[in-house]
């Protein structure tokens, strides 16, 4: 889906790209399993100037790096955490596993900065009813659990 794209609307008609466009985001941990990239490149092509840092040396993370080469709004930070990066932003992105009481996402709050995840903002913005699952095992059985519910009570 292109940021820029009548698809980047909300069901509710609401321009869900425009909600980062001149943002100042810092998203932390990018990982190597394609969620932080994909997060990454979403609010690259919003108009978000994006820190991406993680705590990883660059050269575990290149793959991730190389996946988003094409913007020149993303800028990348590894190793050890700089606190200034979690109070001169407009918005935390934290990935998952990293702690709320981290030093770092301690450091947001203190600034008021917003700490959110992808899969709340995307509950909030898409203007949908959305059912999230998520966690390290089960996930298919409960989904496969909700979608019987589901269609049993007629839902889609």
């Amino acid at each position: 889906m292109s940021a820029g794209s009548s698809a980047s609307r909300a069901s509710n008609g609401v321009d869900a790209s425009a909600h980062f466009r001149g943002k100042k985001i810092t998203l932390m941990r990018i990982g190597l399993l394609g969620r932080g990239v994909g997060d990454a490149a979403y609010l690259a092509k919003c108009g978000a100037e994006v820190l991406v840092v993680d705590d990883a040396p660059r050269e575990v993370m290149q793959p991730s790096v190389d996946a988003l080469q094409e913007f020149k709004n993303i800028t990348f930070k590894f190793g050890k955490y700089d606190l200034k990066d979690f109070r001169t932003c407009d918005l935390v992105l934290k990935g998952a596993g990293t702690a709320y009481d981290s030093p770092e996402i301690a450091e947001a709050h203190k600034h008021n900065i917003p700490v959110r995840m992808s899969a709340d903002l995307f509950a909030e913005l898409s203007g949908v009813t959305c059912v999230g699952v998520t966690g390290t095992r089960g996930k298919s059985t409960v989904v496969h659990m909700l979608h019987a519910m589901l269609k049993g009570a007629k839902k889609q």
